[in-house]
């Protein structure tokens, strides 16, 4: 994901890094999010970090290893199913691989938000951002016929991901994808717009479900606790 604005106001409104796709001993995560904090002064100082991840590791790695808290927890992730960390590699194509200045103006006051409904729904909304922002990128060098065209594409693409029983989805797909290659497109760069449809849909379908268990939970709680009538 790119470092913009927009994402730097989300964080200074308390977005912060789930750990829901990998394994993470809960200890660790208590950690990062002191070290996340939006008051500075209850973040650990560098002192206090080398002392607990230099524990932390000589527990992992040593000759000897410690029957301590954060031990049973890495060893727990580890007997489950063989767990392996896997992560990925693929980066925005904007995205820097060093430090630089995000010299931002006028970001809201920082503040730790711990609503899982909205840090959820907030980075499903910057991750299909991203992949559009992606899309555009690639349409970038294409004239305005190749362009209409792998709008065209994207769209028939969707809608064959959406509807896998669509037989005219995936017939428009073939064509579409033929006359890109015939405009010169390499078959790298249409593969690389197939994997962002399909993250597109997967990410929407997942939007979707989130704000419908939201809409369920808001009509649950409007039968428990209803609006307070004087009259009554």
């Amino acid at each position: 994901m790119v470092y913009t604005e927009s994402l730097a106001q989300k964080i200074c409104q308390g977005l912060r890094p789930q750990f829901q796709t990998v394994k993470v001993p809960q200890l660790l995560k208590d950690l990062v999010k002191r070290c996340l904090d939006a008051d500075p002064l209850k973040r650990p100082n560098a002192g206090e970090l080398n002392k607990i991840l230099g524990n932390w590791f000589d527990e992992n790695t040593g000759s000897i290893k410690k029957d301590t808290e954060f031990y049973r927890q890495c060893k727990e992730i580890k007997d489950v199913d063989n767990h392996k960390l896997v992560l990925s590699s693929q980066l925005h194509s904007s995205t820097f691989r060093t430090s630089r200045l995000l010299d931002f103006k006028n970001l809201p006051e920082p503040q730790n938000n711990p609503s899982q409904e909205w840090q959820t729904s907030t980075l499903l909304d910057l991750q299909i951002k991203a992949i559009k922002e992606q899309t555009n990128l690639l349409k970038e060098s294409l004239d305005n016929e190749s362009k209409e065209l792998v709008d065209n594409f994207i769209q028939a693409y969707q809608e064959m991901l959406t509807n896998e029983e669509d037989e005219q989805a995936m017939d428009k797909v073939g064509e579409l994808e033929e006359q890109l290659k015939k405009k010169g497109i390499a078959e790298q760069k249409i593969e690389e717009i197939s994997r962002y449809c399909e993250d597109l849909v997967d990410l929407e379908k997942k939007r979707q479900t989130k704000n419908e268990e939201i809409q369920t939970e808001a009509k649950v709680q409007q039968v428990n606790f209803p609006p307070f009538n004087k009259n009554s």
